[in-house]
């Protein structure tokens, strides 16, 4: 598993995961996340480049990371990633 540097090279960074993930690129588009704070409070942000969060129970301030875990799937899965246009 590889991952991506600042240098513009592929390879694992000190901060990769130990397990199979995706390195995301954020560049400022739309997202929907799903917040859970380690304070407890769960909560939701929609927002235009969301490059960090605010708890707003807490007030802990988060950047958003760039790892996102792989999943292993059922085959029948990738049939209907592949059908969509």
């Amino acid at each position: 598993m590889t991952g991506y540097q600042d240098e513009g090279k592929f390879g694992p960074t000190e901060d990769s995961p130990d397990v199979p993930y995706a390195f995301v690129q954020w560049k400022g588009t739309d997202a929907c996340v799903d917040i859970n704070c380690s304070c407890g409070e769960l909560t939701h942000l929609d927002a235009d480049m969301p490059f960090g969060v605010r708890c707003p129970y807490c007030k802990r301030v988060w950047k958003l990371g760039v790892y996102v875990s792989l999943l292993p799937a059922d085959e029948r899965l990738w049939k209907i990633y592949e059908a969509k246009p």
